[in-house]
């Protein structure tokens, strides 16, 4: 039977070929197990959860904020979540000002022996010890379009200017590391304390486009849905500022949060929240249940095993590409059969004796096909030797149809971090056949066996594609 030509509701075969060709050049000089799955989260609108190992949580959070800023050439906030902090306070932190100056910096800015001295031009940093990056992150340089939020005492206001508007166009990166809580993007002034800075000409506003976050882990429940309400209705709420200026593009609303007030700003496009935090592989990341069904995409980073990445001086990718890829992914049909595979994968993972699946909602189903989706257009279609026979003319188009290998690549990465792995046979389901409810059973006696290591997530779930998927 003929192959499904193109008739105006899917995109061009060789569209999506360039596409391709500008997502492996653009990626080539970087880290994949960072970039790759970055892009497909903003293909796919979803967020992303990067694990690593404990120590390196700070260095993997600094790390991918350089990649957002020089691969994708995305506003980055990198924000440390204090268990003491408010709701007030945390959004404030996820939406701060631009830095005070392109080169500020996270550390205490040092005071001069003599107050007539000539400025000194800024160093880098000194390296870390123990750290794999040595203290150095590609673009820390002069010309670096990522810069941290300096949150210690500020110069004369002779050097108080917001970055430039060629640097926003770039890229730019700023930190907040749970000191003093600077003010929302609508104004010009810096909340720090004791200490206040007041900037006579203010930009006007922007939001960031990414935010990194760590320490997720240690906030309460209030923070978790703040967070979760923001990444649901795509939109932050600031409580009313006096400086905010008249005719800001902000609306007037009722809060969707519980206790807030204020302006309500639309989320810019493309958005992605990252969070990082330290590998568990058989615990879910720490967080309440409504904001881990918040992020799409979970995947690995080991900071010590990356290769150099070379600092790139302009963004590869930009936010026109990253929405032209996602209009791309769009068109992506996935047919029944494979919608079959997917319900049959996401139920045997659900009901799977070993995993807790109780999160493993319509959300993961919506996820997983919008992943799917981005992955067809990001990774390309693997043609077997009967297609590629085909005739030139017979391929100049094609149906953009997703196949198995898309769905098993992106089922594990969206599953993962939604499941925890049972305690042994008496969390198991049906385990109550077994132990019953009151009566006190050694199941090492009486199985003659008992597993004694709890088994590994993504282990488990290898083993459910490989039984559903083959």
């Amino acid at each position: 039977m003929q192959r499904e030509r193109d008739t105006g509701d899917s995109p061009r075969f060789a569209d999506v070929t360039q596409a391709q060709l500008q997502i492996v050049t653009a990626l080539a000089q970087t880290e994949h197990s960072c970039t790759i799955p970055i892009l497909l989260s903003l293909m796919s609108s979803g967020n992303l959860i990067f694990e690593t190992r404990p120590d390196d949580v700070l260095a993997a959070q600094k790390f991918v904020s350089n990649m957002l800023v020089q691969v994708f050439g995305l506003h980055c906030q990198r924000v440390r979540v204090r268990s003491s902090v408010s709701r007030r306070d945390f959004v404030r932190s996820l939406f701060t000002a631009p830095p005070p100056a392109g080169r500020a910096r996270t550390r205490p800015v040092r005071k001069r022996t003599q107050p007539n001295s000539p400025p000194t031009s800024p160093r880098r940093q000194p390296s870390d010890q123990g750290s794999p990056f040595g203290g150095y992150f590609p673009g820390d340089d002069e010309d670096s379009t990522s810069a941290a939020y300096d949150t210690g005492p500020l110069r004369s206001p002779s050097h108080q200017h917001l970055a430039s508007s060629s640097q926003w166009e770039r890229g730019i990166s700023t930190a907040y590391d749970g000191g003093p809580v600077p003010a929302s993007p609508m104004s010009g002034t810096t909340i720090a304390g004791s200490t206040t800075a007041y900037f006579d000409h203010a930009p006007a506003p922007r939001l960031p486009n990414a935010i990194v976050v760590t320490g997720l882990e240690n906030a309460g429940s209030i923070v978790h849905h703040t967070l979760s309400e923001i990444l649901r209705t795509r939109t932050v709420v600031l409580e009313d500022d006096p400086a905010a200026q008249p005719g800001s593009p902000t609306t007037r609303s009722k809060s969707p949060l519980p206790g807030a007030s204020g302006s309500t700003w639309i989320l810019p496009e493309p958005f992605i929240v990252i969070y990082v935090c330290p590998f568990d592989d058989r615990e879910r990341p720490q967080i309440s249940k409504g904001l881990l069904d918040r992020f799409a995409f979970s995947g690995n980073l080991d900071v010590y095993h990356r290769p150099q990445s070379p600092s790139m001086r302009k963004a590869t990718l930009s936010r026109e590409d990253i929405l032209a890829f996602r209009t791309l992914a769009a068109q992506v049909r996935i047919q029944p059969h494979l919608e079959s595979l997917l319900s049959a994968l996401l139920t045997a993972a659900r009901h799977h004796p070993k995993l807790d699946g109780s999160l493993l909602s319509l959300q993961t189903t919506r996820d997983l096909s919008a992943l799917i989706r981005a992955h067809r257009i990001a990774m390309g279609k693997r043609m077997s030797w009967v297609e590629r026979s085909r005739d030139r003319e017979d391929r100049a188009y094609d149906v953009l149809d997703a196949t198995v290998d898309d769905a098993v690549a992106m089922f594990r990465h969206t599953v993962v971090h939604r499941l925890r792995s049972r305690d042994g046979p008496s969390e198991h389901l049906l385990g109550g056949m077994l132990c019953g409810a009151v009566l006190d059973i050694d199941l090492e006696a009486d199985m003659g066996k008992r597993e004694t290591v709890r088994p590994g997530i993504r282990e488990v779930v290898m083993e459910i594609q490989k039984a559903v998927a083959t």
